[in-house]
């Protein structure tokens, strides 16, 4: 149990930690230096920045977080379900293209599934 809890709490904290590193590569290279405000727009390259850094948030979190719990898959789709959420409460607050919104959440999934067969596979090879 203890396990299964760390795992969850260390994905969640390597997904986003992951997410704020990409995010911020994405508003350093596209932002106006000048500084963002709330009202402006992001720029369509920090948006894209923004959609790569949750798939790989939700990857590497999903991972990482399955993996301190025993290999168990389900840690990742758990975690994936978390900052999907996250990444959804950014794309109902901020101007995101209608396509942002379908590619996260097919993103996610993938991203998720495809931690949670890394995992098992790695298990089943042992």
């Amino acid at each position: 149990m203890l396990r299964t809890g760390l795992g969850v709490l260390m994905g969640l904290v390597i997904g986003v930690a992951i997410i704020f590193v990409v995010e911020n590569i994405g508003f350093a290279i596209f932002s106006n230096h000048d500084g963002l405000t709330v009202s402006e727009p992001l720029p369509l390259g920090a948006k894209i920045f923004d959609l790569v850094g949750w798939t790989l948030g939700i990857f590497g979190g999903g991972l990482a977080g399955g993996l301190i719990a025993g290999h168990r898959a389900l840690i990742a789709w758990l975690v994936g379900l978390v900052l999907l959420g996250m990444a959804a409460m950014s794309l109902a607050t901020t101007s995101y293209p209608q396509v942002f919104a379908t590619l996260t959440i097919v993103l996610a999934i993938a991203a998720a599934g495809l931690a949670s067969v890394l995992i098992t596979h790695k298990y089943n090879k042992v």
